[in-house]
């Protein structure tokens, strides 16, 4: 979702800034008018790189999710240029510009849902392969409920993720990569992919 919300705050400040143009070139009429259509053209085209985006820190293979953006964002200028080939048609063939950037926001959608599908798809697989879920039997209604709460993020090296005695609600597992346990500087332990911390405090409430 942060990737379509920074896509379409952009398109937003453009299509702004577009009108305030125009407006002050051609009148208020011609700056209502670009309201009408400008307005959501300029938040559903950049909406087509904002979902490709929203997947590339998700997807393992880093190369093929840039590759996406890249369709994503050619997708994004054929659509401007095709609104902006109807908006100079004489007569009412102007008016098919509607019909247009209705098409354009059920297929904006369609590919929200879809992300989100498979978003959620790839969490609830996830958590099936972890260990202490699996040997203490948590059932796929269970499992799909946790994926539907579930927060993926992604950790820095050397990044602090928690720190002894703060307030924790959140059970973590360690997806991939590994994290250390320190302790003055010394090494008190690792975890690996599949691991969880913070479930302890969870149950208990304790820091």
């Amino acid at each position: 979702s942060a990737g379509i919300t920074y896509t379409i705050a952009a398109g937003l400040g453009f299509a702004a800034a577009e009108n305030i143009a125009y407006g002050s070139t051609f009148g208020l009429l011609a700056a209502l008018a670009r309201g009408v259509t400008a307005t959501p053209a300029h938040v559903l085209h950049p909406a087509l790189v904002g979902v490709a985006l929203g997947r590339v820190h998700r997807h393992r293979d880093v190369r093929r999710a840039w590759g996406g953006v890249a369709a994503s964002l050619l997708a994004a200028v054929l659509a401007h240029g095709l609104y902006d080939l109807l908006l100079m048609q004489a007569g009412l063939g102007r008016y098919g510009v509607v019909a247009f950037l209705l098409i354009e926001g059920a297929v904006v959608i369609a590919l929200l849902n879809r992300a989100r599908q498979t978003d959620h798809a790839a969490d609830l697989e996830d958590l099936r392969r972890v260990p202490l879920l699996e040997e203490a039997g948590v059932g796929m209604a269970t499992l799909r409920l946790m994926a539907t709460k579930a927060h993926r993020s992604v950790a820095r090296a050397g990044q602090r993720i928690v720190r002894e005695g703060q307030t924790s609600d959140a059970l973590f597992v360690v997806l991939r990569g590994s994290l250390v346990a320190t302790r003055d500087g010394e090494e008190l332990g690792r975890l690996g992919e599949g691991d969880v911390f913070g479930e302890i405090a969870v149950l208990t409430g304790d820091p």
